[in-house]
């Protein structure tokens, strides 16, 4: 799929073996995307303990949460999250 092509401004897709999401929009303004450990989970280990992706922080922990900057690609998956820049 051409990101250029794409009439969305933040996706998740769900392929069972990872997540993708992307937040992107044409004018550079889509809504705000996280990831992060929220605290009901936070002690929880493991080779990666990022467990919930969301549009706002779960909770006032702000050192669980992470911001994704706008024109990112996130690629999560059991054992790793990556971010990439996203070319359009």
């Amino acid at each position: 799929m051409v990101a250029s092509r794409m009439p969305l401004y933040r996706k998740r897709t769900f392929t069972g073996k990872a997540i993708w999401a992307f937040r992107y929009s044409s004018d550079r303004a889509s809504p705000s995307l996280y990831f992060g450990l929220p605290s009901t989970r936070a002690q929880e280990t493991g080779v990666n303990p990022i467990n919930t992706i969301a549009s706002e922080p779960l909770d006032s922990n702000s050192e669980r949460w992470h911001g994704v900057s706008e024109g990112t690609v996130l690629h999560w998956t059991e054992q790793s999250l990556a971010q990439s820049r996203l070319t359009v």
